[in-house]
């Protein structure tokens, strides 16, 4: 499920080229009109051995400038959540629909819009691209830190070990289908900052394969690592 929210402040909206924190910050801030919800997301997530928060965000879509490395709105922008959890996107829902406003950096913002959709893919091979870039990577047994990118075939291999984990968190059973992800065209390196640490992504277009429960549940929640900080999220080429 998605929710679209149309983002306005009067004058001009900063943000810094690395916002990421901020915007999951946002959620949690709004999911805390559950508590009990908000608690158990940001300390536990779904799983056992391997946990996730079964949601993902894109990036702010709007008129900007780059001014003294700060991302400046001048009409405010459209920002898109999604979850796979109902009571997620219902929890955010009430709350927008309570407070009609959203707390990003030190600005408190008008919701001017919020629009909830659901997709419903309607084929098991579909050409995609990047809404927010796409993190891979894997740990070593001495705690090193390897990003993998389209090039590599450890990316493709990692994004569908990764779907099964995810499956499996939410579910509580293995998905019976595999999925597959091959490159179309060239992709964009992204390097940007999250609490003080350095994270590679990818943009790009792909072609997925899947089941189309693989491949919904996949667009609600993100491909690859790290999609509860905004990587991973994916529209569907017309």
């Amino acid at each position: 499920m998605q929710i679209t929210l149309k983002i306005r402040k009067d004058g001009i909206l900063e943000f810094p080229l690395n916002y990421n924190y901020q915007l999951q910050s946002a959620i949690y801030h709004l999911l805390a009109h559950e508590k009990d919800y908000a608690e158990f997301l940001h300390d536990y997530g779904y799983g056992q051995d391997k946990t996730f928060r079964m949601f993902t965000f894109g990036t702010p879509k709007g008129q900007y400038e780059i001014v003294n490395k700060k991302i400046c709105f001048h009409e405010g922008f459209t920002w898109q959540i999604r979850s796979v959890s109902q009571k997620f996107c219902e929890i955010i829902q009430n709350a927008i629909t309570q407070r009609e406003t959203i707390k990003l950096f030190d600005y408190v913002c008008d919701i001017q819009e919020m629009t909830v959709t659901s997709e419903n893919i309607p084929s098991t091979s579909v050409i995609i691209r990047s809404h927010s870039p796409i993190v891979v990577k894997n740990t070593t047994q001495n705690e090193k830190t390897i990003y993998y990118s389209p090039t590599d075939r450890e990316f493709y291999s990692l994004i569908q070990t990764n779907f099964h984990h995810k499956y499996m968190a939410y579910y509580g059973k293995p998905s019976l289908t595999d999925i597959a992800l091959l490159p179309l065209g060239n992709v964009r390196k992204v390097v940007t900052s999250y609490k003080n640490t350095w994270i590679t992504a990818y943009h790009g277009q792909f072609e997925l394969h899947g089941s189309l429960s693989a491949l919904n549940f996949l667009y609600d929640t993100g491909l690859g690592v790290k999609n509860a900080q905004g990587f991973g999220m994916f529209e569907i080429n017309a």
